[in-house]
């Protein structure tokens, strides 16, 4: 009967010319299906008002009676027909209240839940205007976030930046741009987890973003997206130390050439350094001394290269690479790390009765303690052997390093004698043979010493290796001066 009734009502209704007094009998009929309960009739009947003021005011009624009966969907799908913005926001901000009321929540978390709703529905331009209803502040900020969130999820990149953009604090901009892209890197979608990041506006905070994304690329595997983060940052110190982190994590894992890669990207000059020692030797125990060798060579700084040189030497001479091991060990800058290696090749060298070769390798080393031993053992192999010609010629070299020795030696204690202490420190320091030195460098002292030079004294003793040496030309001068003190009292 009400169904025919209005029916009749809306014909005679829609009979009416006049485009005023049609819109006033359409809102009356509207306004009797509301009171009727049948909401969607009257939507119908409303949407078919031509005067946009009224229109608005019955839509408007619609949307309340909506959500006074709990159906806040088919409440928010009536705002955007409406034309007034006044209306529109009025409206809305009546849902909301509603809304508090029947949840018992704060309007802000009203207003944040409608704006979701629109969000769900991908309505992005009605979830924001109806965020920017809630005060300015941590709660917007709050509703904010969840709209780009929900918009991320439907993969609607644009409109997060967009919808982030409109939260006034850069603070908790920043912080809800950080979240998304670590929840993007987590679901593999390192391009737009960078864009995230790069659309920070705190240079430490995205520093820090940049970082926590390389880290989480390379801990699943993805060293291209990390070398991409840690080159997108500014500061050279924080991206060195995510460089280091990012090789360390490629090295464990055996990615060589990702770790390679990853040490271009440090500036630190002894960091690089570190990073490539680092890298040589586990490429060492992994691969071979090979592919290490072209490693150490890139290392700049010596005593690093050095490290890692002397063990490449070893394990190529291990295998059986001699004249490669020579070479490698001559590239050792240090000389008792020289000579240490050398001495390897040596030994290595007479353990394959290869005489010509460990004499070679003797006329490398330059400590002579060192050279005179491996001639020394050189000399006894080869006599054991029955080689008794080379015996005896290296054992002829010997005597002759030693007879040269201790001729410089004497000629030390002659200028001494003689008061030309500047000509016999320079000699004393050209002998090569250990003992020999320590011996000429004694007379020296006390030669010093006995003439009152008591500083010169104590310089020239303070140059000798040989610990008891010094210790007892050091106590000797010591005890000249105790003697003259006790003199001049």
């Amino acid at each position: 009967m009400l169904e025919a009734l209005s029916d009749l009502l809306l014909q005679d209704a829609l009979a009416i010319e006049d485009t005023f007094g049609r819109a006033f009998a359409l809102n009356e009929i509207v306004d009797r299906l509301i009171a009727a309960g049948r909401h969607a009739q009257a939507l119908q009947v409303a949407q078919t008002i031509e005067d946009t003021f009224v229109r608005d005011c019955s839509l408007c009624e619609l949307m309340l009676r909506y959500a006074e009966a709990g159906q806040y969907d088919q409440a928010l799908q009536i705002a955007p027909t409406l034309t007034d913005p006044s209306v529109q926001t009025h409206s809305l901000s009546e849902v909301a209240l509603k809304y508090a009321a029947a949840q018992r929540c704060a309007p802000a978390a009203a207003l944040s839940a409608i704006a979701g709703r629109y969000a769900a529905w991908q309505q992005y331009a009605w979830a924001l205007q109806v965020s920017q209803l809630i005060d300015a502040g941590p709660a917007q900020a709050q509703a904010l976030r969840q709209i780009a969130g929900q918009a991320a999820a439907a993969a609607h990149h644009e409109q997060v930046l967009q919808i982030l953009s409109q939260i006034e604090s850069a603070e908790l901009r920043d912080c809800a741009l950080a979240d998304l892209a670590a929840q993007a890197s987590k679901a593999d979608q390192a391009a737009w987890a960078l864009q995230l990041v790069e659309a920070m506006a705190d240079p430490a905070s995205q520093t820090q973003a940049l970082a926590e994304l390389a880290n989480h690329n390379a801990a699943a595997g993805h060293y291209s997206q990390a070398l991409q983060c840690v080159q997108a940052i500014a500061a050279a110190a924080p991206r060195d130390t995510a460089a280091q982190q990012l090789i360390h994590c490629a090295l464990n894992a055996g990615h060589f050439e990702q770790g390679l890669r990853a040490i271009q990207l440090v500036q630190d000059a002894e960091q690089k350094a570190t990073a490539l020692q680092a890298t040589a030797q586990r490429i060492l125990e992994a691969i071979g001394w090979e592919a290490a060798h072209p490693i150490a060579q890139m290392i700049d700084a010596v005593e690093c290269r050095d490290s890692i040189l002397q063990p490449i030497a070893s394990r190529a001479l291990a295998e059986g690479h001699w004249h490669q091991a020579l070479q490698i060990a001559q590239d050792v800058q240090d000389v008792a790390r020289r000579d240490s290696t050398l001495q390897q090749v040596v030994t290595r060298a007479l353990e394959a009765c290869s005489w010509d070769r460990a004499f070679q390798v003797t006329q490398h080393i330059h400590n002579a303690s060192i050279r005179t031993w491996a001639l020394t053992e050189i000399a006894f192999k080869a006599a054991a052997a029955g080689h008794s010609n080379q015996a005896l010629q290296v054992a002829k070299l010997i005597e002759q390093n030693l007879s040269d020795a201790r001729a410089s030696a004497e000629l030390v204690v002659k200028y001494a004698a003689t008061g030309q202490y500047d000509r016999a420190i320079e000699i004393a320091h050209l002998i090569e043979d250990g003992p020999s030195k320590a011996h000429a460098l004694a007379e020296l002292t006390l030669k010093l010493a006995a003439a009152g030079h008591y500083c010169r004294a104590l310089q020239v003793a303070q140059t000798v290796q040989e610990p008891s040496s010094k210790a007892s030309m050091l106590a000797e001068v010591a005890r000249r001066l105790a003697w003259l003190g006790a003199l001049s009292r």
